[in-house]
C-alpha cells in the first residue's frame, strides 16, 4: 500500500471517529436536555408546594386571628347568613343601636368564604375538613380522608398531583391543631388542646406554573440545539483540519525526502571535491614544494657566490626570486595546514614539556632578524612550566605571532609574556610596540587571505593566511585567541590553552 493510499485509510478512519463522536455528543446533548427537563418540572412542582404552604399558613394565621377575638360579627347578607350549627352560643345575632342586624363568623366559616373568593378570584381551591366534621359539607373527600388518617401516624404534610373537574393541581394538606381558641365551638366534640381535629387542604392550580415552565422548556431545547450544532460543526471542521493536516504532512514529508536525496548527493559531490582536493593538495606538496625548495636553495648557493661572482642586478633578481619561492612555499605549507584541519586529518603529538624550552626555541629562530632592525625581543616565562600538549603546533602559533610582531615592528620590543592566571589554563601574550592595526581591520584579523594594512603590502608581504591558521592551531589545541591594538603604538595577541590537553577540550 503507498503512502497516498495509507492516508486514504487513515480519512476513512477519522470519517468513523467523527461519527462515533457525533453520536456521542448527541447522546449527551439530549441527556443534558432531559435532565435541565426533569429539573425544570420538579423545580415547578416545587413552586406550586410553596405557594400551597403559603395559602395553608395564610388561612391559618387569619383563623387565629378571629379564634382569637371569639370570632367577629358581620353584617347579615344573602351570602353571609346566620350560622346554624353556631344556634347554641349565646348572641350569636345582635342588632346595633341603629337596628342593623350581625350575626356572629366563627373561624371556620370566615375561612369557607375566604376560600371561595380565593377559587373565583386565583383559581385556588381550599377545604377545611375533617374525619369528625360538625358541618357535613367539611366532610373529605377520598384523597382528604387518606391524607387525615396520615396525620394520625404523625404525619405533618401530604402533597400530590391530582386531577379535579378535567384540570391538574398540586394539592396539599396540613394538620389543624386545637388551640384554646378553638373549644369554644368543638369541646362538645371531645378535643382537647393540642388535639389534631381536622385539616387544611389545598389545592393549585398547575396550569399558569406548566405555561410558565413550557417557555423554560422551549428556551432550553434551542440553546441544546444550537450547543448541538456547534458541536457538530467543530467536529466536522476538525475532521477536515486532521484530513488537510495529514496531507500537509505527508508532502512535507515527501518535500523532505526529496530535500534528503538531493542533499546526499551534494554530500557525495561534497566528498569527492574532498577527495580531489586532498589528492590535490597531495599532490601540489610533492610536485610544487620539491621544485621551490630546489629553486630556493640553488639561488641561495648562488647569492653565497659558490657558482661565482654576480653582479648587482643579478643579486636583485635573485633575492626576488628567492623571496618570491620562500613566499610561495608558505603559502602551501599554510594551505595544507589548513586543509588539514578543516578535514579533521590533524592528530596531535602530546607529550610533557617545557614552555621556557620552546620559547627559547622561538626567540632563538629570529634573533637575526631582530639584531639585523636594532630590536629587542625577550621572554618572561616561568622555568618550570610544564604543558601536556602538542610541542610543535604550539611552537607553530608562536612563530606566526613572533614573525608579525617582528615584520611591523621597526623600533622598540617585542615581548613574549606567559602566566597561569587561574586554574589549569595557559595564557601567553606577544606584544610588540609596532605600528598596530587600524579598528576597521580588528574584526578582519582571523579571516583568510585578510592582510592587516593594504598600503604596507609592498613593505611586509604575507600570505593573508597566517592568523587563520594561527586560530584554528589554538582552537584545535582546545583554547582561545584574542587580538588588541592601538595604531602607531603597538599591538597585543593573547591566547589561552589547557596546560593539560584532554580529548574533548
Amino acid at each position: 500500500m503507498n503512502d497516498f493510499a495509507k492516508i486514504g485509510a487513515r480519512s476513512a478512519r477519522w470519517k468513523r471517529y467523527a461519527w462515533i463522536l457525533a453520536i456521542v455528543w448527541t447522546v449527551v446533548i439530549v441527556a443534558s436536555l432531559v435532565w435541565n427537563v426533569i429539573q425544570v418540572r420538579n423545580n415547578t412542582l416545587e413552586a406550586a408546594r410553596i405557594q400551597a404552604r403559603a395559602t395553608y399558613e395564610k388561612d391559618v394565621v387569619y383563623r387565629r386571628w378571629n379564634a382569637g377575638h371569639g370570632g367577629v360579627y358581620v353584617s347579615v347578607t344573602k351570602e353571609t347568613q346566620p350560622n346554624p350549627y353556631l344556634s347554641d352560643v349565646p348572641e350569636r345575632d345582635i342588632t346595633t343601636p341603629l337596628g342593623k342586624a350581625l350575626t356572629l363568623m366563627n373561624p371556620a366559616y370566615m375561612t369557607r368564604q375566604a376560600h371561595e373568593l380565593e377559587k373565583q378570584k386565583l383559581g385556588v381551591r381550599g377545604h377545611i375538613t375533617s374525619l369528625n366534621p360538625i358541618r357535613p359539607e367539611n366532610a373529605p373527600d377520598p384523597w382528604e380522608t387518606e391524607a387525615l388518617r396520615a396525620f394520625e401516624r404523625r404525619e405533618t404534610e401530604i402533597s400530590s398531583l391530582q386531577e379535579m373537574e378535567g384540570e391538574e393541581y398540586m394539592r396539599l394538606m396540613r394538620p389543624l391543631i386545637t388551640e384554646s381558641g378553638c373549644l369554644k365551638c368543638h369541646a362538645v366534640q371531645g378535643y382537647e388542646e393540642g388535639d389534631i381535629r381536622g385539616g387544611i387542604s389545598v389545592a393549585i392550580p398547575m396550569s399558569p406554573l406548566q405555561a410558565v415552565a413550557g417557555m423554560q422548556v422551549l428556551t432550553l431545547a434551542g440553546g441544546h440545539i444550537l450547543l448541538w450544532l456547534m458541536g457538530i460543526g467543530g467536529i466536522v471542521l476538525g475532521t477536515q483540519r486532521l484530513r488537510q493536516s495529514e496531507w500537509e504532512r505527508k508532502r512535507a514529508e515527501e518535500d523532505v525526502k526529496r530535500y534528503v536525496e538531493q542533499l546526499e548527493q551534494v554530500n557525495i559531490r561534497l566528498q569527492e571535491m574532498d577527495r580531489l582536493k586532498s589528492v590535490f593538495l597531495a599532490s601540489m606538496s610533492h610536485e610544487l614544494r620539491t621544485p621551490l625548495n630546489s629553486i630556493i636553495g640553488f639561488t641561495g648557493i648562488i647569492l653565497q657566490g659558490m657558482a661565482g661572482e654576480v653582479n648587482e642586478e643579478q643579486r636583485k633578481q635573485l633575492t626576488m626570486v628567492k623571496n618570491s619561492g620562500s613566499h610561495l612555499l608558505s603559502l602551501i605549507n599554510d594551505l595544507l595546514d589548513i586543509s588539514k584541519i578543516e578535514a579533521g586529518k590533524v592528530e596531535l603529538s602530546l607529550e610533557e614539556f617545557r614552555l621556557d624550552d620552546v620559547v627559547r626555541e622561538v626567540v632563538e629562530a629570529f634573533s637575526p632578524a631582530v639584531s639585523k632592525k636594532g630590536m629587542e625581543l625577550t621572554m618572561q616565562v616561568p622555568e618550570d612550566m610544564t604543558l601536556v600538549s602538542d610541542k610543535r603546533r604550539i611552537k607553530q602559533v608562536l612563530m606566526n605571532l613572533v614573525s608579525n610582531a617582528v615584520k611591523f615592528t621597526d623600533q622598540g620590543s617585542v615581548q613574549i609574556v606567559a602566566r597561569v592566571p587561574e586554574g589549569e589554563t595557559l595564557e601567553t601574550r606577544v606584544i610588540d610596540t609596532g605600528i598596530g592595526i587600524k579598528k576597521e581591520y580588528m574584526d578582519k584579523l582571523f579571516q583568510p587571505f585578510q592582510q592587516i594594512d593594504v598600503s604596507l603590502t609592498k613593505r611586509h608581504e604575507g600570505t593573508g593566511l597566517g592568523l587563520y591558521l594561527t586560530k584554528k592551531l589554538v582552537v584545535l589545541l582546545g583554547g582561545n585567541i584574542s587580538a588588541k591594538s592601538e595604531y602607531g603604538r603597538g599591538s597585543e595577541f593573547s591566547f589561552t590553552i589547557p596546560l593539560q590537553y584532554e580529548e574533548g577540550n
